[in-house]
């Protein structure tokens, strides 16, 4: 892989939004695990705009989804989560 890694943060009221774009591999994981982590520990809500990205791998995919996971508010205790009806 040879595409690098850009990534581009727009601070807007209610939200951050982060462009990615290049190759999200192995070798870059560190750097967008990091911007995320940062950009999480603010307290807005982080969305990724991944239009831009021309390759991710199995490591990349593991970041967003830790990262993901992590932003989920924790249902209070002695509660439910709703579920899709929809199948994958």
């Amino acid at each position: 892989m040879d595409q690098a890694l850009t990534i581009s943060v727009r601070y807007h009221v209610a939200h951050v939004l982060v462009t990615v774009a290049g190759e999200i591999d192995i070798t870059t994981v560190p750097q967008l695990r990091g911007q995320l982590t940062l950009l999480a520990a603010g307290g807005r809500p982080v969305i990724a705009d991944l239009t831009g990205v021309t390759f991710i791998d199995l490591a990349g995919l593991r970041v967003l989804a830790a990262e993901a996971l992590a932003a989920r508010p924790a249902a209070p205790a002695g509660t439910a989560h709703k579920h899709s009806d929809h199948a994958l």
